[in-house]
Protein backbone atom coordinates (compact mmCIF):
# COMPACT_ATOMS: atom_id res chain seq x y z
CA UNK A 1 0.00 0.00 0.00
CA UNK A 2 2.85 2.33 0.94
CA UNK A 3 4.73 1.82 -1.69
CA UNK A 4 1.41 2.28 -4.18
CA UNK A 5 0.66 5.39 -2.44
CA UNK A 6 4.65 6.71 -3.11
CA UNK A 7 4.26 5.68 -6.87
CA UNK A 8 1.27 7.66 -6.70
CA UNK A 9 3.03 10.78 -5.38
CA UNK A 10 5.66 10.42 -7.83
CA UNK A 11 3.56 9.77 -10.86
CA UNK A 12 1.33 12.94 -9.97
CA UNK A 13 4.79 14.96 -9.30
CA UNK A 14 7.09 13.33 -11.85
CA UNK A 15 7.58 17.05 -13.69
CA UNK A 16 8.89 18.45 -9.99
CA UNK A 17 11.11 15.71 -9.44
CA UNK A 18 12.88 15.50 -13.10
CA UNK A 19 12.91 19.00 -12.92
CA UNK A 20 14.57 19.59 -9.44
CA UNK A 21 16.83 16.70 -10.17
CA UNK A 22 18.10 18.43 -13.74
CA UNK A 23 18.86 21.64 -11.59
CA UNK A 24 20.66 19.62 -9.27
CA UNK A 25 22.70 17.97 -11.86
CA UNK A 26 22.61 21.61 -13.68
CA UNK A 27 24.12 23.24 -10.96
CA UNK A 28 26.17 20.44 -9.66
CA UNK A 29 28.45 19.99 -12.97
CA UNK A 30 27.84 24.40 -13.73
CA UNK A 31 30.00 25.22 -10.33
CA UNK A 32 32.75 22.55 -11.31
CA UNK A 33 33.04 23.68 -14.70
CA UNK A 34 32.98 27.17 -13.93
CA UNK A 35 35.20 26.53 -11.29
CA UNK A 36 37.63 24.56 -13.72
CA UNK A 37 37.74 27.20 -16.00
CA UNK A 38 38.24 29.73 -13.71
CA UNK A 39 34.74 31.25 -14.42
CA UNK A 40 31.91 33.31 -12.23
CA UNK A 41 28.40 32.73 -12.66
CA UNK A 42 27.64 35.25 -14.76
CA UNK A 43 30.51 35.48 -17.09
CA UNK A 44 29.41 32.14 -19.47
CA UNK A 45 26.35 33.97 -20.31
CA UNK A 46 28.24 37.18 -21.37
CA UNK A 47 30.84 35.19 -23.55
CA UNK A 48 28.01 33.13 -25.57
CA UNK A 49 26.63 36.42 -26.26
CA UNK A 50 29.48 38.02 -27.41
CA UNK A 51 30.56 34.89 -29.68
CA UNK A 52 27.28 35.65 -31.39
CA UNK A 53 27.59 39.66 -31.26
CA UNK A 54 31.37 40.54 -30.60
CA UNK A 55 31.54 44.42 -30.15
CA UNK A 56 28.57 44.89 -28.87
CA UNK A 57 27.92 47.78 -26.23
CA UNK A 58 26.80 46.60 -22.25
CA UNK A 59 23.52 47.67 -23.30
CA UNK A 60 23.00 45.12 -25.76
CA UNK A 61 24.72 43.10 -23.73
CA UNK A 62 22.63 43.50 -20.59
CA UNK A 63 19.18 42.94 -22.36
CA UNK A 64 20.65 40.00 -24.37
CA UNK A 65 21.52 38.09 -21.37
CA UNK A 66 18.82 39.19 -18.71
CA UNK A 67 21.52 41.04 -16.76
CA UNK A 68 20.77 44.36 -14.67
CA UNK A 69 23.51 46.84 -15.82
CA UNK A 70 25.45 47.32 -12.45
CA UNK A 71 25.44 43.35 -11.97
CA UNK A 72 27.08 43.09 -15.77
CA UNK A 73 29.41 46.18 -14.94
CA UNK A 74 30.94 44.14 -12.07
CA UNK A 75 31.17 41.48 -14.16
CA UNK A 76 33.02 42.60 -17.21
CA UNK A 77 35.26 44.36 -15.08
CA UNK A 78 36.24 40.61 -13.66
CA UNK A 79 36.29 39.56 -17.03
CA UNK A 80 38.61 42.04 -18.34
CA UNK A 81 40.58 42.13 -15.12
CA UNK A 82 40.96 38.17 -16.29
CA UNK A 83 41.43 38.74 -19.85
CA UNK A 84 38.34 37.48 -21.12
CA UNK A 85 37.30 40.88 -23.00
CA UNK A 86 38.47 44.07 -23.90
CA UNK A 87 36.48 47.35 -24.05
CA UNK A 88 37.47 50.07 -26.73
CA UNK A 89 35.85 53.21 -27.24
CA UNK A 90 33.08 53.61 -29.83
CA UNK A 91 34.08 55.21 -33.01
CA UNK A 92 30.24 55.76 -33.49
CA UNK A 93 29.25 57.38 -30.10
CA UNK A 94 32.25 57.96 -27.66
CA UNK A 95 30.17 57.62 -24.81
CA UNK A 96 29.87 54.11 -25.79
CA UNK A 97 32.77 50.64 -24.89
CA UNK A 98 32.69 48.17 -27.56
CA UNK A 99 33.37 44.96 -25.78
CA UNK A 100 35.40 42.23 -27.78
CA UNK A 101 36.15 38.93 -26.83
CA UNK A 102 40.30 38.14 -26.57
CA UNK A 103 41.44 35.29 -28.08
CA UNK A 104 41.46 33.56 -24.24
CA UNK A 105 37.77 34.12 -24.01
CA UNK A 106 37.41 32.65 -26.98
CA UNK A 107 39.19 29.31 -25.97
CA UNK A 108 36.91 29.45 -22.92
CA UNK A 109 33.83 30.06 -24.96
CA UNK A 110 34.81 27.02 -27.00
CA UNK A 111 35.29 24.94 -23.47
CA UNK A 112 32.03 25.72 -22.15
CA UNK A 113 30.41 24.47 -25.51
CA UNK A 114 32.16 21.22 -25.68
CA UNK A 115 30.92 20.91 -22.07
CA UNK A 116 28.00 21.50 -22.88
CA UNK A 117 27.49 19.40 -25.60
CA UNK A 118 29.39 16.32 -23.51
CA UNK A 119 26.23 16.87 -20.38
CA UNK A 120 23.81 17.11 -23.86
CA UNK A 121 24.89 13.59 -25.18
CA UNK A 122 24.96 12.19 -21.79
CA UNK A 123 21.63 13.66 -20.89
CA UNK A 124 20.20 12.11 -24.56
CA UNK A 125 22.08 8.65 -24.40
CA UNK A 126 19.59 6.02 -25.99
CA UNK A 127 16.87 7.87 -27.02
CA UNK A 128 16.20 8.11 -30.71
CA UNK A 129 16.43 11.09 -32.93
CA UNK A 130 12.34 11.00 -33.20
CA UNK A 131 12.46 10.86 -29.62
CA UNK A 132 14.77 13.70 -29.22
CA UNK A 133 12.79 15.76 -31.30
CA UNK A 134 9.45 15.41 -29.29
CA UNK A 135 11.57 16.43 -26.39
CA UNK A 136 13.09 19.50 -27.89
CA UNK A 137 8.91 20.19 -28.76
CA UNK A 138 7.68 19.67 -25.19
CA UNK A 139 10.60 21.96 -23.41
CA UNK A 140 9.46 24.99 -25.64
CA UNK A 141 6.13 24.05 -24.67
CA UNK A 142 6.66 24.30 -21.24
CA UNK A 143 8.88 27.11 -22.05
CA UNK A 144 6.31 29.34 -23.94
CA UNK A 145 4.18 28.49 -21.15
CA UNK A 146 6.45 29.84 -18.02
CA UNK A 147 6.63 32.79 -20.29
CA UNK A 148 3.18 33.37 -20.66
CA UNK A 149 2.75 32.59 -17.00
CA UNK A 150 5.54 35.70 -16.34
CA UNK A 151 3.50 37.93 -18.17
Amino acid sequence: MLVSIIKLYYSKHIFSTITLYFLKYHLNNSFAILKHLGLTIGQPKVLDYLHEHNGAIQKDIAGGCYIEPASLSNILNGMEKNGLIIRKISDENRRNMNIFMTEKGRNICCAIQKEIENVQKKALRGMSDDEIKHLYEYLIKINKNLEDTNE
